[in-house]
């Protein structure tokens, strides 16, 4: 409770003592009195070079990764398919097959 008093006091006393019509700015976490200086010089801009993106043998890189991993989810999944006894988990194993192939083909892996 006194606790309480005393940061009402404080904060009273902080009221007081700021004079009224007195104008304060905010300059980022700081108040003053005068206005805050400009705003600083912004970074200079590095020009893009010639090579923003990946190289074209990094990308058919990426693409055999891909295709790589496409045929070995395709196979863990026709072995999945075999084994189901589930006919609606059978059904799932089935479509996502289906759109791991459809994949494969739009990024034109050989499968």
């Amino acid at each position: 409770m006194r606790w309480i008093a005393l940061i009402g006091l404080l904060l009273s006393f902080g009221i007081a003592a700021a004079e009224p019509g007195k104008k304060m700015y905010r300059c980022g976490n700081v108040f003053q009195e005068r206005p805050c200086e400009g705003p600083k010089p912004a970074a200079p801009k590095v020009e893009a070079t010639k090579q923003d993106g990946p190289s074209q043998a990094a990308l058919e890189s990426r693409k055999r990764i891909r295709c790589e991993n496409f045929e070995r989810q395709v196979t863990e999944l026709v072995g999945r398919e075999k084994a189901e006894k589930n006919a609606e988990l059978l059904n799932g194993w089935i479509t996502q097959r289906k759109v791991l192939e459809e994949r494969m083909k739009s990024d034109n892996c050989q499968g």
